[in-house]
């Protein structure tokens, strides 16, 4: 059975970032099946924490999660 990878994004991240990446992502690996879920941050660090999830694009609420890697500041609009 082929292996995909599961991502989660946060609802402000999937609805601005995920067509176009994911579009372009498409286009470069066609054999590649990719599954996305679009939660809110806390369920999406659950389900990471859980192993549901190999990866996950949320906003950091405080909490110290292992293996998290802060990649942005972004401005609130």
């Amino acid at each position: 059975m082929p292996l995909w990878p599961d991502i989660g994004l946060q609802e402000d991240f999937g609805e601005a970032v995920l067509p176009d990446v994911l579009g372009r992502f498409a286009r470069a690996h066609p054999k590649v099946k990719i599954e996305a879920r679009i939660a809110r941050s806390h369920e999406l660090a659950e389900r990471v924490m859980s192993g549901s999830l190999d990866i996950a694009l949320a906003w950091h609420n405080g909490d110290t999660l292992p293996y998290s890697q802060h990649v942005a500041d972004v401005q609130m609009r």
